[in-house]
This record gives C-alpha cells, sequence and structure tokens, in this order.
C-alpha cells in the first residue's frame, strides 16, 4: 500500500512539506517528504505500529466516503491537495480539492495524522543536522 499526498503552498494549514508519501514495508513504512523550494527528500521510519495507527487514521477519517474532487470556485486565492492511495494490488483512489474540503471532522483527522509526521520528520531533520555539526 502506498499513500500520496500533495498539498498548495497556501494552503490554510501550511507546513514547509509540499510533498510527502508513505509506503508499506515489512517491519512497517517508509515515509518519503519533499520540502517546499528544495530538492532534497527527508526520509522517516514507521515501525509497525506506527504504521497500524496511520490506516486506522485513514479509515476514521471515513475516506472510502470522500467525494473525488472538492471544488469553491467563489474562492481565488486559496489552496488546492490532493490525495492517491494505491492498494497492494495497485489500484488507486484519486481525491482533490481546491479551496474546500471534505466533511470536517473527517478533514481533521486526516490532517492531523500528517501534520504529526510532517512534525516528527522535521524534528529527526534538525537533529540529524546537529549532530552533524557538533562533529
Amino acid at each position: 500500500m502506498r499513500v500520496n499526498f500533495e498539498k498548495a503552498p497556501a494552503q490554510r494549514a501550511s507546513t514547509d512539506v509540499f510533498y510527502i508519501s508513505v509506503v508499506r514495508a515489512s517491519t512497517g513504512a517508509i515515509v518519503k517528504a519533499r520540502p517546499r523550494g528544495r530538492k532534497e527528500q527527508l526520509e522517516l521510519k514507521l515501525n509497525m505500529r506506527e504504521w497500524l495507527d496511520f490506516i486506522r487514521t485513514l479509515r476514521r477519517s471515513r475516506i472510502d466516503e470522500w467525494e473525488k474532487h472538492y471544488d469553491n470556485p467563489s474562492t481565488f486565492d486559496g489552496s488546492c491537495w490532493s490525495l492517491e492511495i494505491f492498494s497492494s494490488d495497485n489500484e488507486s483512489n484519486r481525491f482533490s480539492g481546491c479551496n474546500k474540503y471534505p466533511e470536517w471532522n473527517d478533514w481533521s483527522k486526516f490532517s492531523k495524522a500528517i501534520n504529526d509526521i510532517e512534525k516528527r520528520m522535521k524534528k529527526e531533520a534538525t537533529s540529524k543536522t546537529y549532530k552533524g555539526l557538533q562533529r
């Protein structure tokens, strides 16, 4: 299973991550993210419990009930987002939106899961950079 999420720079819950990919691995998952305006990717390993927590959050977000596209054409300078989930047999479900989101309670659960991963990646990247400077 693979989960890809992308967001435009002006999104209301803005973070530094432009693109994030979570890929199932034998012992959990590998998360790769590319910060806005940078070419290098950050990488984070999730153990099996963390991976299962992430999947449970996706299910609690009721993604299976989301519409394929959300759009609010009356807002001109908002944000756009997309989510693509690939199953183990490589079937994909794609969801997207511009200035509109799924039901708030569902979207907030999903956003929190993504933001928690982003924060952890930034913290670990900062820690590694700091350790590298100490040498």
